[in-house]
C-alpha cells in the first residue's frame, strides 16, 4: 500500500468579500435545483504567486 505524503492534498483557496455600501457581492449558482451563494474566489494554481 502506498501512503500519501503529509499535506500533498492541501489546496490553497482565496475569497473576497466585496462590499458596496451595505450590499455584498456574491456568486449565485444553481446546483441540482438548489440555489447556492458563495463569495467570489478560486484556487491558487501550482507555481502561482500568492503575494
Amino acid at each position: 500500500m502506498t501512503y500519501a505524503q503529509p499535506f500533498d492534498r492541501i489546496k490553497i483557496r482565496v475569497a473576497a468579500a466585496v462590499f458596496d455600501g451595505d450590499e455584498i457581492g456574491l456568486i449565485h449558482r444553481n446546483k441540482e435545483g438548489r440555489d447556492q451563494y458563495t463569495l467570489p474566489g478560486g484556487n491558487v494554481e501550482p507555481g502561482e504567486p500568492i503575494t
